[in-house]
């Protein structure tokens, strides 16, 4: 497995906990990553309760992820 290194405003959109906006599906909140496939992560659609995978260049942050504020990361 390769090592994926995200620039700062990216890795926000890559943790688990992250509300985020997709183009497609709305917003969704970020469940978990794929390590096979480091830029796809899996998704909770906030409409219908869907899962669904995307790209994180595809997502804009809504909220930050819930580490970030325990951390002040």
């Amino acid at each position: 497995m390769g090592v994926v290194d995200f620039d700062q405003q990216r890795r926000g959109y890559c943790a688990p906990t992250a509300w985020v906006r997709h183009p497609l599906h709305g917003e969704c909140e970020v469940l978990d990553y794929d390590p096979d496939h480091p830029l796809h992560r899996m998704l909770l659609r906030i409409d219908d309760g869907a899962w669904v995978r995307a790209d994180v260049r595809d997502l804009i942050q809504v909220e930050p992820a819930l580490e970030q504020y325990l951390t002040g990361a």
